[in-house]
C-alpha cells in the first residue's frame, strides 16, 4: 500500500462553520483560505497520484461543512465530498475517508468538544452514523481520527490547537474520549465492509538526562501518548493517567454507537475501574470477536 494523505483544512481551507475558522480569524494561526486548491482541483490532482503511481489517498470529510448547525446537512457540500470520492476511484486512487482530523464543527466545541462526554455518545455516534451512510459506498477504507494521540495535547495541553486550554487533568479526560470514540467509531465504519486503521503520530520520547523527576515525567507522556493506545489495541484495556472516570458502565452496540445499556450477545462492553495511580480502565470484551481495534488495524496493514 502507498499514497497520501492530507486534512480538509490543510487542502481546501477551514470551513467558515469550524472551529479553526474563528482560531484563524483570531491571529492564532494563519489564515488557510482555499489550502491547496483541493476543492476544485481534485480531479486533476487524483490523476497526477495515480501517474505517480500512488494508489491511496486519504482525506478528511469536513465536519463543520456536512453539518454546519447541530442536525441540519448541507445537500451542496455531501454532493461535492460524493463528487470527490468517485473522481478518486474513476482515477484508479482509493480514497480513505477521515472523520476528524484535527477540526470540528463550531457548535461542537461549543459545547464541549470531546471533553464533554454526551457530544460523544450522541452527537459523535450520529456523525459516524450519517458518514456511513452517507459515503460507505464509495470509500474504501477508513480512518475515523487522524492521530489520535496528539490532538488532545495540542488543543488542552498548551499545543496551541483550540480551544486552546492549558490543563492536563482535561487533556488527560480528552485523550481517554478520543481512543473512545476512535473505537467506537471503528465498530460502525467497519460494518460498511471496508478495511478501519488507526493514525498514531509517532514521536519518540527521549529523557534529556538520568533524574527520576525527568524518568517519572518521561514515563507518565509514554503512558498517554503511548500505552493508552497500545493497551486498547493489544488487550482492550484503555488506561489514560488522570482520567479517573465515574459513571455506569459503557456498552459499545454493533452499530458503532455508545450507550450505558447491559451487554448482550452483540454488544461489546466497556465497564470502569480505577487502575493504579489514578489512571481510567476500561476493558472491552467482544462476545463473538466479530471486531477488536486490533483487528481492524491489522485488517488495514497495520503491526
Amino acid at each position: 500500500m502507498w499514497g497520501t494523505g492530507a486534512s480538509s483544512t490543510q487542502s481546501e481551507g477551514a470551513s467558515p462553520a469550524s472551529d479553526w475558522w474563528d482560531w484563524e480569524r483570531a491571529g492564532r494561526a494563519p489564515l488557510s483560505g482555499e489550502g491547496n486548491g483541493f476543492a476544485v482541483r481534485y480531479a486533476e490532482d487524483f490523476a497526477l497520484l495515480a501517474g505517480l503511481g500512488l494508489r491511496h489517498h486519504r482525506l478528511s470529510i469536513d465536519w463543520a461543512r456536512v453539518e454546519p448547525e447541530p442536525g441540519r446537512h448541507d445537500p451542496a457540500a455531501i454532493a461535492h465530498y460524493r463528487d470527490v470520492l468517485a473522481a478518486a476511484l474513476d482515477a484508479g486512487v482509493e480514497p480513505w475517508v477521515c472523520l476528524h482530523h484535527f477540526t470540528l464543527p463550531r457548535w461542537f466545541t461549543d459545547s464541549g468538544g470531546f471533553g464533554a462526554e454526551p457530544n460523544r455518545l450522541n452527537a459523535w455516534a450520529r456523525h459516524v452514523e450519517f458518514i456511513a451512510e452517507t459515503f460507505g459506498d464509495l470509500a474504501r477504507g477508513w480512518q475515523p481520527v487522524n492521530e489520535t494521540n496528539y490532538y488532545p495535547f495540542a488543543a488542552y495541553l498548551g499545543g496551541g490547537w483550540p480551544p486552546g486550554h492549558n490543563d492536563l487533568a482535561e487533556c488527560a479526560r480528552v485523550s481517554q474520549a478520543m481512543q473512545l470514540a476512535t473505537a467506537e467509531a471503528a465498530v460502525r465504519l467497519k460494518q460498511t465492509g471496508a478495511p478501519v486503521a488507526s493514525i498514531f503520530g509517532l514521536s519518540a520520547i527521549q529523557a534529556m538526562d538520568d533524574t527520576p523527576k525527568t524518568r517519572r515525567l518521561a514515563g507518565l507522556i509514554d503512558d498517554v501518548n503511548w500505552q493508552a493506545g497500545l493497551g486498547l489495541f493489544r488487550d482492550g484495556t484503555l488506561r489514560v493517567p488522570g482520567a479517573c472516570s465515574t459513571g455506569p458502565p459503557l456498552t459499545i452496540t454493533s452499530g458503532g454507537t455508545a450507550t450505558t445499556s447491559s451487554s448482550g450477545s452483540s454488544t461489546a462492553t466497556v465497564t470502569s475501574a480505577p487502575a493504579p495511580g489514578c489512571c481510567s480502565a476500561r476493558r472491552s470484551a467482544y462476545p463473538h470477536n466479530d471486531w477488536s481495534p486490533r483487528t481492524a488495524w491489522r485488517q488495514s496493514g497495520g503491526g
